[in-house]
Formats: C-alpha cells, sequence, structure tokens
C-alpha cells in the first residue's frame, strides 16, 4: 500500500474528519519513520505521574508504574528512562531539553555530575520517541517563557492582557490552552494581574470592588483568600502567568 492510501486508512481508524497535511517541495528529502536522533531537537514535557511517589522511595527503585491524566499507565523498567519521566512529573506543563532531561534524571539517580553514556542516551531518546508516537508524552520545538510557581507581583501574559482587554471569552495560554473565563470574579482578577499586585493587594483590591450583601461579607472576606490562592495556582499549572 502506497503513502496516501495508508493514511486515508489511518484517517477511517482514528476517525479523522479532516486532514492536516505538509506540502513539501519535490526537493525535499522525507523521512517518514523518525528515528530517536530527532529527540534532541525538541522539548519533552510529560502529564504522566508515578503511581507510588514517595519522597523517601530508594533511587534504585525509580522504575515502576506511572499514570496519566486519563487513567491510562505506563511500565517503566529502565531507570534511567523512569527517573527521566519523574522529573518532567514534577515539573508538569514545563518542558526539559534531551540534554537537561538526562542531566536531572542523573542526579535524581543518585549520580550528579556523571556523564551518560551513548548507550544509555540512545536508548532514553529511544523510549521517549516511542511514547510520543503513543500520544503518550509531548515534544515542542520551542520552550514557552511562563511561570509554573506564582510569583510575589503575578502578572498575565501579554497576549492574555490583550484578549482580556478586547472582551474575549476565553484567553489563550502561554503553551496553548484555552482558558475560558467562568466567572466575574475571575475576571477581575486577571485584570489586576498586571505585576503591581502582591497577594495581600489582590485579596484587598477584590474586597473593595466586588459587590455582596451585608450579611454574607465576613463569609466572603473570610474565603476570598482561599479563592484568590486557588486561582493564582490554576493560572500558574495552565502557562497564564509570565515570567
Amino acid at each position: 500500500m502506497d503513502d496516501v492510501g495508508r493514511q486515508q486508512y489511518l484517517d477511517f481508524v482514528a476517525c479523522r474528519s479532516f486532514r492536516n497535511t505538509l506540502i513539501c517541495k519535490n526537493d525535499v528529502i522525507l523521512k517518514r519513520e523518525p528515528t530517536d536522533e530527532i529527540v534532541k531537537n525538541f522539548f519533552v514535557a510529560s502529564p504522566f505521574q508515578p503511581f507510588m511517589d514517595s519522597p523517601d522511595k530508594p533511587p534504585s527503585q525509580i522504575s515502576g508504574k506511572f499514570v496519566g491524566p486519563s487513567g491510562e499507565s505506563i511500565e517503566i523498567n529502565q531507570s534511567l528512562t523512569a527517573a527521566a519521566l519523574t522529573v518532567l512529573s514534577r515539573i508538569w506543563r514545563r518542558a526539559l531539553s534531551l540534554d537537561e532531561l538526562l542531566r536531572d534524571a542523573q542526579e535524581l539517580l543518585g549520580k550528579k555530575g556523571e556523564a551518560v553514556s551513548a548507550d544509555d542516551t540512545k536508548l532514553v531518546a529511544g523510549n521517549l520517541l516511542g511514547m510520543y508516537q503513543l500520544g503518550l508524552i509531548e515534544f515542542h520545538r520551542y520552550r514557552a517563557a511562563f511561570n509554573t510557581a506564582i510569583p510575589e507581583f503575578p502578572r498575565i501574559t501579554p497576549l492574555a492582557r490583550w484578549q482580556l482587554a478586547n472582551e474575549y471569552r476565553s484567553l489563550t495560554t502561554a503553551i496553548g490552552l484555552s482558558f475560558e473565563l467562568s466567572d466575574d470574579l475571575t475576571r477581575l482578577l486577571l485584570i489586576l494581574l498586571d505585576g503591581t499586585h502582591d497577594r495581600a493587594a489582590l485579596i484587598g483590591e477584590i474586597q473593595k470592588r466586588v459587590q455582596v450583601p451585608d450579611e454574607m461579607r465576613p463569609e466572603f472576606e473570610n474565603q476570598l483568600p482561599g479563592i484568590v490562592d486557588f486561582k493564582l495556582a490554576r493560572l500558574a499549572e495552565c502557562g497564564m502567568l509570565t515570567e
């Protein structure tokens, strides 16, 4: 079967109603079967979390089961690959280059500063490529600039601020997610995230601007710090806060 026919059958199997095709010039040599060499050209991210993630677990026991966001699981029996996935699980939404990932994985295994052999690099890269082809991890050509930690004076990305000013109903995060503006409090918080308000100032401004019945005011002010903390954590997680 030729490539066109194979792709058409894959469209039926995957229920793709709209085909995305990359058209290349005749002089471009296509490599339809990627090799582990290409992994070094990407930044890697993974949502998978260790099934039993204990800070007291000895480094030699890092290998094991990882669970994805939809409940899917994978079993990793190679320690360096498992350590790499563990590293990515702790910084989910952020991505690392292969060199950075191998360095941090070595440190997690108690081998800080030790060079990774060419064979181990090839093995890990091949495992990552296989997981990517199965749709389990992400490869990115660039590393988005955003804060997963909440800075003292948080601010949203310039694009999100522009969309907010133009009354968009959803905002685009630094990692390409769509953030829905579900309520007026969220919109107000986003407006205030201009880099000039710390947590206390954010809470104070919201208290002044939000109108609630007098009998509900004490409960509202009591719950507001927790609400603000929750929303800030959510914004940081989805790549809405800029560095």
